[in-house]
């Protein structure tokens, strides 16, 4: 999800906590490409599936940071550590 052009300030900016300015933002939604493959063997990204790596690249690219940290279960060692 991003901000919208209707948003008083660019997604680029960090937005400030002024609830007037908060309540005039629109979400604009993506959609994206699934998987239907179970992930909670998975051990290291390369083991996604491709549209579930592709999801997290993009996710990385709308908040202008690599995914470091992936769970696909509950138990730690569903935990993936991307270096």
């Amino acid at each position: 999800m991003t901000l919208s052009s209707t948003a008083p300030f660019t997604p680029s900016q960090d937005p400030v906590a002024d609830a007037e300015r908060l309540a005039r933002c629109r979400p604009v939604y993506e959609k994206l490409p699934g998987w239907k493959e179970d992930v909670s063997q998975a051990r290291k990204l390369s083991d996604l599936p491709a549209m579930a790596r592709r999801y997290l690249d993009r996710l990385g690219e709308l908040i202008g940071l690599p995914v470091r940290i992936v769970s696909v279960g509950p138990d730690r060692a569903q935990t993936i550590f991307a270096s």
